[in-house]
């Protein structure tokens, strides 16, 4: 078989096509007779070693292999063989595949190579995670431009894949898929922290009005393992999908945190969005998502932002980012976090100035509302408003009928009305607390079911008394 090769290796001007997936190493001496010779008509070169899956010798790329000139060469696939970034058949490529061993260095040749690479459309590496293994200092970021790229994916661990992505120059309509890979026990948050630097908007090209941020980043996974309890299952953060509703600017944001098995997923009903749709992906233990929250919307230009819909527990620090966004004007919440959402609007400098004013009339000199200025529409799904009537088991998850009059119509006072308050499905919520709202001014959306509920009890007592409305408006009643 080996005499067959050379004889048609021996013919290098006729070759279009070389792909070579081998486990024996005898195929390198087979390469020996494209050593210093030129390939005028070759377009693709693939070699796939598959002895390294397996623990083999490794095999090496000569650096004068093809060296006479590969002038048509435009896609090269090496996945398990050793190279030097000095081979000159990675210049002027539209598509490189590189699967890299473990033994290749990233040092000054790497970034001198991609410099080379500018005619570059789709770029895929993949880097091992070697623990202990010195991550090198890299280069300063956005210094090597790579204008024609459509696609990039990356799969490293955190440190070296920051290390890969910061000196990149990245079209801002390149769909970048990222995986990296937790390894030596780094901390989640920092690894999180340290991705959002190497991609976020600092490190991508502006922006442009007219690609919406779904064309911005398309996928970006980060698949971390259970630590320390192998009996847990992986579990799911899911950011998506962006919508473009505006067709030139962002305008909904749905943060999803899914805390199920990934096999229990078909069973509540959860259904997988498709990939193109999808913003961040990743995959992380139970208990140990809020750390990802901050430093991932940070790294988003969310200036137009419009809607979210959060249905996750959130601190009220969670909501600093999202506080403070200009053109947000409508927040979905759910029992998971309305308390927390609450604590944090009525923290509001300006709300808490007037409140303290005895008279109704509101200096013009006050403070502008600072978080959530432009809110206009709230919505509460399976909230409990019990808080007052009873004393809960857990006041952080229950909210004040009263409180929540009360912040309305302070709200209304500054000039930050909002105009709309959606009710579904929760507890401890009557009709003459939506008579209440509606006095103030605010439109209400509810769902006319009105179910008393008292958790007050350490014991395994629980009331539970659901009243009938006789309105014939009980069933999404828009009061």
């Amino acid at each position: 078989m080996l005499p067959s090769i050379r004889r048609l290796l021996r013919q290098p001007h006729r070759l279009k096509g070389l792909k070579v997936i081998s486990h024996s190493f005898s195929i390198v001496t087979a390469l020996d007779v494209l050593t210093a010779v030129s390939a005028p008509s070759l377009r693709s070169l693939v070699l796939h070693d598959t002895a390294m899956e397996y623990g083999g010798t490794s095999k090496w790329l000569p650096d004068d292999v093809l060296g006479e000139g590969t002038p048509e060469l435009c896609h090269v696939d090496i996945d398990g063989w050793g190279f030097s970034w000095t081979w000159q058949r990675f210049a002027n490529l539209t598509s490189l595949n590189l699967k890299i061993p473990w033994y290749i260095k990233y040092d000054t040749s790497f970034f001198q190579a991609m410099e080379r690479m500018t005619t570059l459309i789709h770029l895929d590496l993949s880097v091992p995670s070697i623990a202990g293994r010195h991550e090198e200092v890299y280069s300063e970021p956005g210094q090597i431009g790579l204008p024609l790229l459509r696609t990039f994916r990356t799969k490293s661990s955190t440190k070296r894949g920051v290390g890969l992505l910061t000196p990149l120059c990245i079209p801002s309509t390149a769909q970048l898929h990222v995986t990296v890979c937790d390894f030596e026990n780094d901390k989640i948050s920092s690894n999180a922290m340290a991705l959002s630097r190497a991609v976020g908007k600092p490190r991508l090209a502006p922006l442009s009005p007219s690609h919406p941020l779904l064309s911005y980043y398309k996928r970006l996974s980060i698949p971390i393992p259970p630590m320390g309890d192998s009996n847990l299952s992986p579990r799911r953060l899911r950011i998506s999908p962006v919508k473009n509703r505006t067709g030139r600017r962002l305008t909904l944001l749905r943060i999803t945190m899914w805390s199920v098995d990934h096999l229990d997923c078909e069973v509540v009903g959860l259904e997988e969005p498709p990939e193109e749709t999808c913003l961040l992906d990743m995959e992380v233990r139970h208990g140990q998502t809020q750390p990802f929250l901050g430093p991932f919307l940070e790294s988003y230009p969310l200036e137009h932002l419009r809607e979210v819909i959060l249905d996750c527990k959130m601190d009220k620090g969670d909501f600093g980012i999202l506080g403070g966004l200009p053109s947000l004007e409508t927040v979905r919440l759910t029992a998971k976090n309305a308390k927390p959402w609450f604590r944090y609007i009525v923290d509001d400098p300006a709300l808490l100035s007037a409140g303290r004013e005895a008279s109704m009339e509101i200096d013009s000199d006050r403070p502008a509302l600072a978080h959530f200025p432009s809110l206009v529409f709230v919505s509460f799904e399976a909230a409990d408003f019990g808080l007052g009537r009873y004393a809960p088991a857990n006041p952080d998850d229950t909210m004040d009928v009263e409180q929540l009059l009360d912040f309305l119509t302070l709200r209304h006072r500054l000039g930050g009305q909002i105009r709309t308050v959606q009710f579904t499905n929760c507890v401890n919520l009557f009709e003459a607390d939506v008579e209440k709202m509606k006095g103030i001014g605010v439109q209400v959306v509810w769902d006319g079911h009105s179910v008393a509920r008292d958790f007050s009890s350490s014991g395994d007592e629980e009331s539970d008394e659901e009243y009938e409305e006789d309105s014939e408006d009980s069933s999404d009643s828009d009061y």
